[in-house]
């Protein structure tokens, strides 16, 4: 009797593993999940720990494909150098002059939902660059620390 129910558990498991499988790699839609799991008689616990599972791996799956680093390497080598120089240019912070660190310099400059943040600090930078001086504004990207302080988020 144990190994049979062992046998099952280990069927339920295999089947498991394929859905997160096919649901990083292939087509999957959210009906062919449903008759599987109604198919399997999957317990509610089950089925709820299946849907967290494949809500994680599609964060994963969102990192892996915006990954910065493999936006580096797409850039042409004149991208790069704007991009190495808009990093250069911001690595300070503008109210505690500590460093900011450069994953998030990065991903501010990759991000799309910050587009227009990135394109006021880019024409800011080349204001700078032209020698034109803004008295008594600090514009600059704050640290970690000066935006929990000011913004009170992380």
């Amino acid at each position: 009797m144990s190994e049979k129910k062992t046998e099952l558990q280990k069927d339920n498991e295999l089947i498991f593993f394929n859905e997160a499988y096919e649901y990083v790699f292939g087509e999957v839609n959210e009906k062919s999940f449903t008759e599987n799991s109604q198919s399997t008689n999957l317990s509610q616990e089950r089925t709820q720990l299946r849907d967290q599972m494949l809500d994680e791996l599609e964060k994963l799956k969102e990192l892996i494909l915006n990954n910065p680093d493999k936006k580096i390497k797409r850039l042409t080598e004149e991208e790069k150098e704007f991009f190495y120089e808009f990093v250069g240019f911001w690595t300070r912070c503008p109210i505690c002059k500590s460093k900011n660190h450069y994953y998030n310099l990065k991903r501010l400059f990759f991000d799309e939902d910050k587009q227009k943040i990135r394109d006021q600090l880019i024409h800011y930078m080349n204001l700078r660059k032209e020698g034109v001086k803004i008295p008594n504004l600090k514009l600059g990207v704050p640290c970690c620390s000066c935006y929990k302080r000011y913004f009170g988020k992380e």
